[in-house]
């Protein structure tokens, strides 16, 4: 059974609307892509880094690919942020219809 105060933050999340959570999703996404872009980035820029002592070109190319990195995720993650927005607003209002049916039910219950 989901606690009072798990009941309490979807009865607010529900009653915000699909446009809200699906904003929140959106959000969501982008952030978990431009954290990728920030680790790869990283990653590719360090190498860039280190071959640059060994082979003898410019230091400063290691920005390159960390501005590649975090600008083609967060392109990334803006391009596929509505991707699944129709299973997003369908699984919202399945908790949200489930809720309200609840609220519904309860007080015929406890009339009883």
């Amino acid at each position: 059974m989901v606690d009072s105060r798990s009941d309490s933050i979807i009865q607010s999340e529900c009653e915000a609307g699909v446009a809200t959570y699906l904003s929140q999703v959106h959000q969501d996404h982008r952030a978990r892509f431009l954290k990728v872009g920030i680790l790869s980035g990283l990653i590719t820029g360090f190498g860039t880094f280190m071959a640059s002592r060994q082979v003898g070109f410019d230091r400063s190319l290691a920005l390159v690919p960390l501005g590649v990195g975090l600008l083609g995720s967060y392109a990334i993650g803006l391009m596929t942020q509505d991707k699944k927005d129709q299973t997003h607003a369908a699984a919202f209002e399945e908790v949200c219809d489930q809720y309200e049916e609840d609220d519904y039910e309860e007080p015929d219950e406890s009339a009883s």
